[in-house]
């Protein structure tokens, strides 16, 4: 996949992952074969992105670096997204998480059950299809 191309598409992306629910959902892009493109996605809105909107791609990329063994890499990424939005709930979580020393099988688990939640807070919010 390709990469944000300019400033509009970056804060386009960065304003849709301050939705919960949206971020949530981008964490299925963090799992599978998607992962790779997904984290390069992150590391580049990462760099792109200013504060505090930058905790989110941070936090992404930290889950993607973490994922895949990575934690010296992951805790950079983390301490990006703190520093930029202190108390920002889904780093917390995470710093909560690299702390207890879960392996990334086990927050794999987790954030494939946070993604399904946020499809069905999504398939719930939308609106119901009349027959034609």
């Amino acid at each position: 996949g390709r990469l944000p191309a300019g400033d509009d598409e970056v804060v386009r992306l960065a304003v849709a992952l301050t939705d919960p629910v949206v971020r949530d959902r981008s964490m299925k892009l963090c799992l599978g074969e998607t992962a790779d493109a997904a984290e390069r996605l992150w590391q580049a809105l990462t760099r792109l992105t200013p504060a505090p909107e930058v905790a989110e791609p941070a936090t992404l990329a930290a889950v993607s670096a973490y994922l895949r063994g990575d934690g010296a890499l992951a805790g950079i990424a983390l301490e990006r997204a703190e520093e930029a939005w202190p108390g920002h709930n889904l780093s917390t979580l995470l710093r909560f998480v690299l702390a207890q020393g879960v392996p990334p099988s086990r927050l794999s688990e987790f954030l494939a059950d946070a993604v399904r939640d946020a499809e069905l807070t999504l398939a719930d919010d939308e609106p119901a299809q009349e027959p034609a």
